[in-house]
C-alpha cells in the first residue's frame, strides 16, 4: 500500500511518503541501494470503449518476505512462475 500525505500549496497535491506491505504491514524499504526488490501484483477487469475505460484495478504491494512466500505458495499450487533476468523481461513486455 502506498502512503501519501496531502500538502497544502496553492492547490492540494498528494505527495508520496512510503510503501507499506499489504500483508504484514511493514514498511517496504526502497533506499536507493543496489539491492532491488519489487513485488506489486495487479488485476484489471472491466471494459474499454472509445468513449472511456470502465475498469477496476486491484493492487497489492508486498515486502520481500511476503512476496517470496506468495510466489512459493503459488508454485506449490501448480501456478507457473516465470523467471528471467530484468533485461529479457523488459524486452518481453515491450513487444
Amino acid at each position: 500500500m502506498k502512503v501519501f500525505k496531502q500538502v497544502k500549496l496553492l492547490y492540494k497535491k498528494l505527495v508520496y511518503q512510503k510503501t507499506i506491505c499489504d500483508r504484514c504491514g511493514q514498511e517496504i524499504n526502497r533506499d536507493g541501494s543496489y539491492d532491488k526488490f519489487d513485488c506489486t501484483l495487479s488485476l484489471r477487469e472491466g471494459r474499454s470503449f472509445p468513449e472511456g475505460d470502465f475498469s477496476t484495478i486491484k493492487t497489492m504491494d508486498l515486502c520481500q518476505k511476503c512476496g517470496n512466500t506468495l510466489f512459493n505458495s503459488l508454485e506449490k499450487e501448480g501456478y507457473k512462475v516465470h523467471e528471467c533476468d530484468y533485461d529479457a523481461y523488459t524486452e518481453r513486455i515491450n513487444v
